[in-house]
């Protein structure tokens, strides 16, 4: 099993840009070697809901891929991702990982 920690997720500037920055670490607390799944990150609103558009479909949502190479046992991986940042007021973030068995 892993333990996610999402460790950062602010709004940042790159080259005049304001960009939302985030970033986390994903710990392998198994006693065996194991490949790390496919990371999802959604921002939610005040009310704790997801962003749609006007089919319904998540617009604020992103996919931090697996890493290539096994996490070996307590070993601990960082993770970050940049976005351009949303004209939306994002309060809070939904994250977790994604069965790549789907």
């Amino acid at each position: 099993s892993f333990d996610l920690q999402l460790t950062k997720a602010e709004k940042c500037f790159i080259s005049g840009r304001a960009m939302l920055c985030l970033a986390g670490t994903v710990t392998n607390r198994s006693e065996a070697a194991q490949s790390v799944p496919t990371i999802y990150v959604t921002a939610l609103d005040s009310h704790e809901r997801e962003f749609t558009d006007i089919d319904g479909h998540g617009i604020l949502s992103w996919r931090i891929p697996a890493e290539t190479g096994k996490l070996l046992p307590r070993e601990t991986r960082s993770f970050s991702l940049t976005e351009p940042y949303p004209e939306k007021t994002v309060t809070d973030f939904d994250y977790g990982f994604i069965d790549d068995a789907n």
